[in-house]
Protein backbone atom coordinates (compact mmCIF):
# COMPACT_ATOMS: atom_id res chain seq x y z
CA UNK A 1 0.00 0.00 0.00
CA UNK A 2 2.94 2.31 0.70
CA UNK A 3 4.22 1.90 -2.87
CA UNK A 4 0.77 2.77 -4.17
CA UNK A 5 0.77 6.09 -2.28
CA UNK A 6 4.36 6.79 -3.36
CA UNK A 7 3.61 6.35 -7.07
CA UNK A 8 0.46 8.45 -6.80
CA UNK A 9 2.56 11.31 -5.41
CA UNK A 10 5.15 10.74 -8.16
CA UNK A 11 2.52 10.97 -10.90
CA UNK A 12 1.10 14.12 -9.34
CA UNK A 13 4.52 15.79 -9.21
CA UNK A 14 5.23 14.92 -12.85
CA UNK A 15 1.80 16.16 -14.04
CA UNK A 16 0.73 12.65 -15.08
CA UNK A 17 -2.49 12.56 -13.08
CA UNK A 18 -4.38 11.09 -16.03
CA UNK A 19 -2.51 7.79 -15.68
CA UNK A 20 -3.84 4.90 -13.61
CA UNK A 21 -2.21 2.45 -11.19
CA UNK A 22 -3.41 -1.13 -10.86
CA UNK A 23 -2.54 -2.47 -7.40
CA UNK A 24 -2.45 -6.13 -6.42
CA UNK A 25 -3.66 -6.06 -2.83
CA UNK A 26 -2.13 -8.50 -0.34
CA UNK A 27 -0.01 -10.10 -3.07
CA UNK A 28 -3.09 -11.57 -4.74
CA UNK A 29 -3.81 -11.96 -8.44
CA UNK A 30 -5.97 -9.39 -10.26
CA UNK A 31 -9.62 -10.22 -10.30
CA UNK A 32 -11.35 -11.23 -13.51
CA UNK A 33 -13.17 -7.87 -13.60
CA UNK A 34 -9.91 -5.94 -13.34
CA UNK A 35 -8.34 -8.07 -16.06
CA UNK A 36 -11.36 -7.43 -18.28
CA UNK A 37 -11.12 -3.68 -17.74
CA UNK A 38 -7.41 -3.73 -18.57
CA UNK A 39 -8.02 -5.68 -21.77
CA UNK A 40 -10.82 -3.30 -22.80
CA UNK A 41 -8.64 -0.24 -22.19
CA UNK A 42 -5.75 -1.80 -24.11
CA UNK A 43 -8.06 -2.67 -27.01
CA UNK A 44 -9.47 0.86 -27.11
CA UNK A 45 -5.95 2.31 -27.05
CA UNK A 46 -4.93 0.02 -29.90
CA UNK A 47 -7.97 1.00 -31.98
CA UNK A 48 -7.36 4.69 -31.28
CA UNK A 49 -3.71 4.38 -32.31
CA UNK A 50 -4.71 2.48 -35.47
CA UNK A 51 -7.24 5.18 -36.41
CA UNK A 52 -4.64 7.85 -35.72
CA UNK A 53 -2.08 6.14 -37.96
CA UNK A 54 -4.70 5.69 -40.68
CA UNK A 55 -5.62 9.37 -40.50
CA UNK A 56 -1.97 10.33 -40.90
CA UNK A 57 -1.65 7.86 -43.76
CA UNK A 58 -4.65 9.27 -45.65
CA UNK A 59 -3.79 12.89 -44.88
CA UNK A 60 -0.27 12.48 -46.24
CA UNK A 61 -1.58 10.81 -49.39
CA UNK A 62 -4.07 13.63 -49.96
CA UNK A 63 -1.36 16.22 -49.55
CA UNK A 64 0.88 14.35 -51.99
CA UNK A 65 -1.97 14.29 -54.50
CA UNK A 66 -2.65 18.01 -54.01
CA UNK A 67 1.00 18.92 -54.54
CA UNK A 68 1.29 16.72 -57.59
CA UNK A 69 -1.95 18.21 -58.95
CA UNK A 70 -0.60 21.73 -58.38
CA UNK A 71 2.62 20.85 -60.22
CA UNK A 72 0.62 19.34 -63.07
CA UNK A 73 -1.64 22.42 -63.29
CA UNK A 74 1.43 24.63 -63.58
CA UNK A 75 2.73 22.48 -66.42
CA UNK A 76 -0.70 22.30 -68.08
CA UNK A 77 -0.96 26.10 -68.08
CA UNK A 78 2.51 26.22 -69.70
CA UNK A 79 4.14 27.91 -66.73
CA UNK A 80 6.51 24.99 -66.14
CA UNK A 81 10.27 25.08 -65.62
CA UNK A 82 11.20 23.10 -68.75
CA UNK A 83 11.61 24.31 -72.29
CA UNK A 84 8.68 22.27 -73.59
CA UNK A 85 6.11 23.39 -71.00
CA UNK A 86 6.98 27.07 -70.60
CA UNK A 87 5.44 29.91 -72.62
CA UNK A 88 6.82 33.37 -71.90
CA UNK A 89 4.90 36.57 -71.22
CA UNK A 90 5.50 38.08 -74.67
CA UNK A 91 4.07 35.06 -76.46
CA UNK A 92 1.08 34.89 -74.11
CA UNK A 93 0.20 38.56 -74.66
CA UNK A 94 0.63 38.09 -78.41
CA UNK A 95 -1.87 35.21 -78.33
CA UNK A 96 -4.40 37.11 -76.23
CA UNK A 97 -4.20 40.56 -77.85
CA UNK A 98 -4.18 40.75 -81.66
CA UNK A 99 -3.15 44.41 -81.67
CA UNK A 100 -0.06 43.49 -79.66
CA UNK A 101 0.92 40.60 -81.93
CA UNK A 102 0.89 42.46 -85.25
CA UNK A 103 1.97 45.89 -84.03
CA UNK A 104 5.42 45.70 -85.61
CA UNK A 105 3.80 44.71 -88.91
CA UNK A 106 1.22 47.51 -88.86
CA UNK A 107 3.76 50.12 -87.81
CA UNK A 108 6.96 48.89 -89.36
CA UNK A 109 8.28 52.41 -89.83
CA UNK A 110 8.32 53.34 -86.14
CA UNK A 111 9.69 49.90 -85.21
CA UNK A 112 12.52 50.33 -87.70
CA UNK A 113 13.23 53.83 -86.43
CA UNK A 114 13.41 52.63 -82.82
CA UNK A 115 15.70 49.73 -83.72
CA UNK A 116 18.13 51.91 -85.71
CA UNK A 117 17.60 55.16 -83.83
CA UNK A 118 21.01 56.56 -82.77
CA UNK A 119 21.56 58.75 -79.74
CA UNK A 120 21.18 62.42 -80.52
CA UNK A 121 24.29 64.56 -80.38
CA UNK A 122 24.37 67.92 -78.68
CA UNK A 123 24.36 69.74 -82.00
CA UNK A 124 21.46 67.66 -83.33
CA UNK A 125 19.35 68.34 -80.25
CA UNK A 126 20.13 72.05 -80.46
CA UNK A 127 19.02 72.05 -84.11
CA UNK A 128 15.72 70.38 -83.15
CA UNK A 129 15.05 72.93 -80.43
CA UNK A 130 15.94 75.71 -82.85
CA UNK A 131 13.42 74.33 -85.37
CA UNK A 132 10.60 74.00 -82.80
CA UNK A 133 11.13 77.58 -81.61
CA UNK A 134 11.71 79.28 -84.99
CA UNK A 135 11.20 76.97 -88.03
CA UNK A 136 11.86 79.62 -90.68
CA UNK A 137 15.13 80.74 -89.14
CA UNK A 138 16.25 77.11 -88.67
CA UNK A 139 15.64 76.32 -92.35
CA UNK A 140 17.67 79.35 -93.30
CA UNK A 141 20.61 78.51 -91.00
CA UNK A 142 20.29 74.92 -89.66
CA UNK A 143 23.78 74.85 -88.11
CA UNK A 144 23.69 78.20 -86.43
CA UNK A 145 23.76 76.75 -82.87
CA UNK A 146 26.27 74.11 -81.78
CA UNK A 147 24.85 73.38 -78.31
CA UNK A 148 21.70 73.73 -76.25
CA UNK A 149 23.42 76.41 -74.20
CA UNK A 150 23.81 78.55 -77.32
CA UNK A 151 20.08 78.25 -77.99
CA UNK A 152 19.27 79.20 -74.38
CA UNK A 153 21.50 82.26 -74.51
CA UNK A 154 19.74 83.48 -77.62
CA UNK A 155 16.08 82.59 -76.89
CA UNK A 156 16.06 82.66 -73.08
CA UNK A 157 13.82 80.63 -70.74
CA UNK A 158 11.44 79.58 -73.52
CA UNK A 159 14.02 76.94 -74.49
CA UNK A 160 13.49 75.10 -71.18
CA UNK A 161 9.77 74.66 -71.92
CA UNK A 162 10.47 73.28 -75.39
CA UNK A 163 13.23 71.03 -74.05
CA UNK A 164 10.86 69.62 -71.41
CA UNK A 165 8.24 68.91 -74.08
CA UNK A 166 10.78 67.08 -76.24
CA UNK A 167 11.87 65.00 -73.25
CA UNK A 168 8.29 64.15 -72.15
CA UNK A 169 7.06 63.15 -75.61
CA UNK A 170 10.16 61.09 -76.36
CA UNK A 171 9.96 59.33 -72.99
CA UNK A 172 6.24 58.58 -73.45
CA UNK A 173 6.74 57.01 -76.87
CA UNK A 174 9.76 54.97 -75.76
CA UNK A 175 7.93 53.84 -72.60
CA UNK A 176 5.01 52.49 -74.62
CA UNK A 177 7.05 51.11 -77.49
CA UNK A 178 9.32 49.18 -75.09
CA UNK A 179 6.33 47.07 -74.03
CA UNK A 180 5.96 45.78 -77.61
CA UNK A 181 9.56 44.53 -77.82
CA UNK A 182 10.38 40.84 -77.08
CA UNK A 183 13.66 41.83 -75.41
CA UNK A 184 11.68 43.39 -72.54
CA UNK A 185 10.54 39.96 -71.33
CA UNK A 186 12.33 36.83 -70.20
CA UNK A 187 12.02 33.81 -72.46
CA UNK A 188 13.26 30.99 -70.20
CA UNK A 189 13.51 30.25 -66.48
CA UNK A 190 16.72 29.52 -64.62
CA UNK A 191 18.12 25.99 -64.74
CA UNK A 192 18.45 25.74 -60.95
CA UNK A 193 14.72 25.16 -60.48
CA UNK A 194 14.95 21.79 -62.28
CA UNK A 195 15.59 20.40 -58.78
CA UNK A 196 11.80 20.53 -58.39
CA UNK A 197 11.69 17.44 -60.61
CA UNK A 198 13.75 15.57 -58.01
CA UNK A 199 11.20 16.50 -55.34
CA UNK A 200 8.35 15.16 -57.47
CA UNK A 201 10.39 12.02 -58.16
CA UNK A 202 10.86 11.42 -54.43
CA UNK A 203 7.11 11.65 -53.93
CA UNK A 204 6.53 8.89 -56.49
CA UNK A 205 8.91 6.60 -54.57
CA UNK A 206 7.19 7.03 -51.21
CA UNK A 207 5.43 3.98 -49.82
CA UNK A 208 1.90 5.36 -50.34
CA UNK A 209 -0.97 4.53 -52.67
CA UNK A 210 -3.05 7.12 -54.48
CA UNK A 211 -6.21 8.01 -52.58
CA UNK A 212 -8.70 6.86 -55.21
CA UNK A 213 -11.71 8.21 -53.32
CA UNK A 214 -10.15 11.65 -53.42
CA UNK A 215 -9.08 11.19 -57.04
CA UNK A 216 -12.59 10.23 -58.10
CA UNK A 217 -13.85 13.58 -56.86
CA UNK A 218 -11.54 15.34 -59.34
CA UNK A 219 -12.19 15.78 -63.03
CA UNK A 220 -10.83 12.98 -65.20
CA UNK A 221 -8.32 15.23 -66.90
CA UNK A 222 -7.00 16.25 -63.47
CA UNK A 223 -6.27 12.68 -62.35
CA UNK A 224 -5.15 11.20 -65.62
CA UNK A 225 -1.57 12.16 -64.84
CA UNK A 226 -1.89 10.56 -61.39
CA UNK A 227 -2.61 7.06 -62.65
CA UNK A 228 1.06 5.99 -62.98
CA UNK A 229 1.53 6.75 -59.28
CA UNK A 230 -1.43 4.82 -57.86
CA UNK A 231 0.59 1.70 -57.12
CA UNK A 232 2.92 1.26 -54.19
CA UNK A 233 6.59 1.25 -55.12
CA UNK A 234 8.07 0.95 -51.64
CA UNK A 235 11.49 2.21 -52.78
CA UNK A 236 11.57 5.01 -50.20
CA UNK A 237 10.33 4.86 -46.62
CA UNK A 238 8.52 7.78 -45.11
CA UNK A 239 11.19 8.73 -42.60
CA UNK A 240 13.95 8.62 -45.22
CA UNK A 241 11.79 10.78 -47.46
CA UNK A 242 11.19 13.28 -44.65
CA UNK A 243 14.89 13.44 -43.82
CA UNK A 244 15.79 14.05 -47.46
CA UNK A 245 13.32 16.92 -47.69
CA UNK A 246 14.56 18.41 -44.41
CA UNK A 247 18.19 18.29 -45.51
CA UNK A 248 20.15 21.52 -45.86
CA UNK A 249 19.97 21.41 -49.66
CA UNK A 250 16.19 20.89 -49.83
CA UNK A 251 14.93 22.73 -46.74
CA UNK A 252 14.95 26.25 -48.20
CA UNK A 253 14.77 25.34 -51.89
CA UNK A 254 11.20 26.52 -52.46
CA UNK A 255 11.53 29.86 -50.61
CA UNK A 256 14.94 30.74 -52.05
CA UNK A 257 16.01 29.02 -55.27
CA UNK A 258 12.60 28.18 -56.69
CA UNK A 259 11.11 31.59 -55.81
CA UNK A 260 14.03 33.53 -57.29
CA UNK A 261 14.52 31.29 -60.32
CA UNK A 262 10.91 30.64 -61.35
CA UNK A 263 8.29 32.83 -59.66
CA UNK A 264 10.18 36.11 -59.43
CA UNK A 265 11.19 36.44 -63.15
CA UNK A 266 7.68 35.63 -64.38
CA UNK A 267 5.97 37.87 -61.84
CA UNK A 268 8.44 40.66 -62.66
CA UNK A 269 7.60 40.43 -66.38
CA UNK A 270 3.85 40.33 -65.83
CA UNK A 271 3.46 42.73 -62.96
CA UNK A 272 6.37 45.16 -63.08
CA UNK A 273 7.45 45.21 -66.71
CA UNK A 274 3.94 45.09 -68.21
CA UNK A 275 0.91 45.68 -65.99
CA UNK A 276 2.37 48.30 -63.65
CA UNK A 277 4.03 50.02 -66.62
CA UNK A 278 0.62 50.35 -68.32
CA UNK A 279 -0.88 51.80 -65.14
CA UNK A 280 2.01 54.25 -64.92
CA UNK A 281 1.46 55.32 -68.54
CA UNK A 282 -2.24 55.89 -67.88
CA UNK A 283 -1.60 57.77 -64.66
CA UNK A 284 1.43 59.93 -65.53
CA UNK A 285 2.74 59.80 -69.09
CA UNK A 286 -0.45 59.95 -71.14
CA UNK A 287 -1.97 62.96 -69.30
CA UNK A 288 1.25 64.92 -69.90
CA UNK A 289 1.17 63.96 -73.56
CA UNK A 290 -2.47 65.06 -73.84
CA UNK A 291 -1.55 68.46 -72.43
CA UNK A 292 0.83 68.95 -75.36
CA UNK A 293 -1.85 67.72 -77.76
CA UNK A 294 -4.23 70.38 -76.47
CA UNK A 295 -1.43 72.90 -76.81
CA UNK A 296 -1.12 71.89 -80.48
CA UNK A 297 2.58 71.03 -80.48
CA UNK A 298 2.65 67.29 -79.66
CA UNK A 299 2.39 65.92 -83.21
CA UNK A 300 4.93 68.39 -84.55
CA UNK A 301 7.43 67.49 -81.84
CA UNK A 302 6.85 63.75 -82.27
CA UNK A 303 7.27 63.88 -86.04
CA UNK A 304 10.52 65.79 -85.64
CA UNK A 305 11.87 63.36 -83.01
CA UNK A 306 11.11 60.11 -84.84
CA UNK A 307 11.05 61.11 -88.54
CA UNK A 308 13.58 64.01 -88.50
CA UNK A 309 11.18 66.16 -90.49
CA UNK A 310 7.87 67.90 -89.89
CA UNK A 311 5.31 67.28 -92.62
CA UNK A 312 1.61 66.65 -92.57
CA UNK A 313 2.18 63.00 -93.50
CA UNK A 314 4.69 62.52 -90.70
CA UNK A 315 2.40 64.19 -88.18
CA UNK A 316 -0.54 61.99 -89.24
CA UNK A 317 1.69 58.91 -89.10
CA UNK A 318 2.91 59.78 -85.62
CA UNK A 319 -0.65 60.49 -84.42
CA UNK A 320 -1.83 57.10 -85.73
CA UNK A 321 1.09 55.23 -84.16
CA UNK A 322 0.91 56.72 -80.69
CA UNK A 323 -2.90 56.51 -80.54
CA UNK A 324 -2.81 52.88 -81.65
CA UNK A 325 -0.12 52.07 -79.06
CA UNK A 326 -2.05 53.63 -76.21
CA UNK A 327 -5.41 52.10 -77.15
CA UNK A 328 -3.82 48.67 -77.49
CA UNK A 329 -1.97 48.88 -74.17
CA UNK A 330 -4.82 50.42 -72.19
CA UNK A 331 -7.36 48.05 -73.75
CA UNK A 332 -6.66 44.45 -74.73
CA UNK A 333 -3.09 44.21 -73.40
CA UNK A 334 -4.04 45.54 -69.97
CA UNK A 335 -6.97 43.13 -69.74
CA UNK A 336 -4.93 40.09 -70.82
CA UNK A 337 -2.04 41.06 -68.53
CA UNK A 338 -4.39 41.43 -65.54
CA UNK A 339 -6.06 38.06 -66.14
CA UNK A 340 -2.74 36.31 -66.79
CA UNK A 341 -1.18 37.79 -63.66
CA UNK A 342 -4.18 36.77 -61.57
CA UNK A 343 -4.13 33.18 -62.91
CA UNK A 344 -0.37 32.86 -62.41
CA UNK A 345 -0.52 34.07 -58.81
CA UNK A 346 -3.40 31.68 -58.13
CA UNK A 347 -1.33 28.76 -59.47
CA UNK A 348 1.63 29.82 -57.36
CA UNK A 349 -0.50 30.11 -54.21
CA UNK A 350 -1.85 26.60 -54.78
CA UNK A 351 1.66 25.27 -55.36
CA UNK A 352 3.06 27.12 -52.35
CA UNK A 353 0.21 26.03 -50.07
CA UNK A 354 0.40 22.35 -51.03
CA UNK A 355 4.22 22.38 -50.79
CA UNK A 356 4.16 24.04 -47.36
CA UNK A 357 1.46 21.73 -45.97
CA UNK A 358 3.35 18.63 -47.05
CA UNK A 359 6.99 19.47 -46.45
CA UNK A 360 6.92 22.25 -43.84
CA UNK A 361 4.12 20.89 -41.65
CA UNK A 362 3.42 17.21 -42.28
CA UNK A 363 6.97 15.90 -42.60
CA UNK A 364 8.41 18.34 -40.06
CA UNK A 365 5.89 17.21 -37.43
CA UNK A 366 6.61 13.59 -38.36
CA UNK A 367 10.35 14.01 -37.76
CA UNK A 368 9.69 15.75 -34.45
CA UNK A 369 8.23 12.50 -33.15
CA UNK A 370 11.64 10.83 -33.51
CA UNK A 371 13.38 13.32 -31.21
CA UNK A 372 13.90 11.71 -27.81
CA UNK A 373 12.38 14.25 -25.44
CA UNK A 374 9.63 14.63 -22.86
CA UNK A 375 6.92 14.50 -25.51
CA UNK A 376 8.38 11.37 -27.08
CA UNK A 377 8.63 9.67 -23.67
CA UNK A 378 5.07 10.60 -22.67
CA UNK A 379 3.65 9.26 -25.95
CA UNK A 380 5.73 6.10 -26.31
CA UNK A 381 6.66 4.88 -22.82
CA UNK A 382 4.53 3.64 -19.93
CA UNK A 383 5.64 3.07 -16.34
CA UNK A 384 4.62 -0.38 -15.12
CA UNK A 385 5.20 -1.75 -11.61
CA UNK A 386 5.38 -5.56 -11.65
CA UNK A 387 4.66 -7.50 -8.42
CA UNK A 388 5.74 -11.15 -8.45
CA UNK A 389 3.44 -13.73 -6.83
CA UNK A 390 6.27 -16.18 -6.24
CA UNK A 391 10.00 -15.92 -6.84
CA UNK A 392 12.83 -18.47 -6.64
CA UNK A 393 16.45 -17.37 -6.29
CA UNK A 394 19.58 -19.43 -6.89
CA UNK A 395 23.07 -18.28 -6.02
CA UNK A 396 26.00 -19.58 -8.01
CA UNK A 397 29.57 -18.96 -6.80
CA UNK A 398 32.99 -20.24 -7.78
CA UNK A 399 35.90 -20.80 -5.31
CA UNK A 400 39.57 -21.00 -6.09
CA UNK A 401 40.63 -24.56 -6.89
CA UNK A 402 44.14 -24.35 -5.28
CA UNK A 403 45.33 -22.07 -2.48
CA UNK A 404 47.95 -21.73 0.25
CA UNK A 405 46.41 -24.28 2.58
CA UNK A 406 46.15 -26.80 -0.21
CA UNK A 407 49.89 -26.37 -0.78
CA UNK A 408 50.56 -26.74 2.98
CA UNK A 409 48.54 -29.97 3.10
CA UNK A 410 50.49 -31.39 0.17
CA UNK A 411 53.83 -30.50 1.78
CA UNK A 412 52.73 -32.00 5.15
CA UNK A 413 51.65 -35.18 3.45
CA UNK A 414 54.99 -35.40 1.65
CA UNK A 415 56.73 -35.13 5.07
CA UNK A 416 54.51 -37.91 6.49
CA UNK A 417 52.99 -35.53 8.99
CA UNK A 418 49.85 -36.93 10.50
CA UNK A 419 47.98 -33.62 10.71
CA UNK A 420 48.96 -32.47 7.24
CA UNK A 421 48.71 -28.66 7.34
CA UNK A 422 49.85 -27.71 10.85
CA UNK A 423 52.26 -25.45 12.65
CA UNK A 424 54.99 -28.01 12.11
CA UNK A 425 54.36 -27.87 8.39
CA UNK A 426 54.79 -24.09 8.41
CA UNK A 427 58.07 -24.45 10.36
CA UNK A 428 59.31 -27.01 7.85
CA UNK A 429 58.47 -24.65 4.98
CA UNK A 430 60.30 -21.74 6.63
CA UNK A 431 63.32 -23.93 7.43
CA UNK A 432 63.39 -25.29 3.89
CA UNK A 433 63.40 -21.81 2.37
CA UNK A 434 66.08 -20.61 4.82
CA UNK A 435 68.27 -23.68 4.30
CA UNK A 436 68.24 -23.50 0.53
CA UNK A 437 68.97 -19.79 0.57
CA UNK A 438 72.10 -20.27 2.82
CA UNK A 439 73.28 -23.30 0.90
CA UNK A 440 72.95 -21.44 -2.37
CA UNK A 441 75.13 -18.61 -1.05
CA UNK A 442 77.77 -21.05 0.30
CA UNK A 443 77.84 -22.98 -2.93
CA UNK A 444 78.26 -19.80 -4.93
CA UNK A 445 81.07 -18.58 -2.62
CA UNK A 446 82.90 -21.94 -2.81
CA UNK A 447 82.62 -21.94 -6.59
CA UNK A 448 84.11 -18.45 -6.82
CA UNK A 449 87.06 -19.44 -4.52
CA UNK A 450 87.76 -22.55 -6.53
CA UNK A 451 87.86 -20.56 -9.76
CA UNK A 452 90.32 -18.08 -8.21
CA UNK A 453 92.59 -20.92 -7.02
Amino acid sequence: MGLHIYYQKYLKLTNRTDEEIFLCEENAYLTATQVSYIKQDAHRAYEKQARYQEEIFLRTKRRIVRLRTAVWNVSRQNWGWHGDDFVGVFERISRGAACFANFSIRHESISLVMDTHPAYSEEKRASQLYFLIDPEAQRAAPKRFKSIGDVKRYYGDHVNEVLKEVHDIGETVEKMLRLFLPSTYQEVVLADVIRMDRIVELMTQVNYNLDLNYAQRLAFEEVEHLLPFQYETGRLQRRAWAEKMQSKRMRHFFEDDFFEGWYQPIAHDLEHSLYNAILEIEREYWPRFQSYVQKGTAMKTGALLFFDDVTDAHEDNFREIITDMYNCLAGDVKKVASETLKDFKRLYRELQSSYTNLFKKELAEYLEKFKFGSEFVSENFAMVNVFLHQMHLERWSQDRTYGFWSLACDIGGALDLFLGASMLTIIEIVYLCYHYRICEKLFKRTTDSFQEW
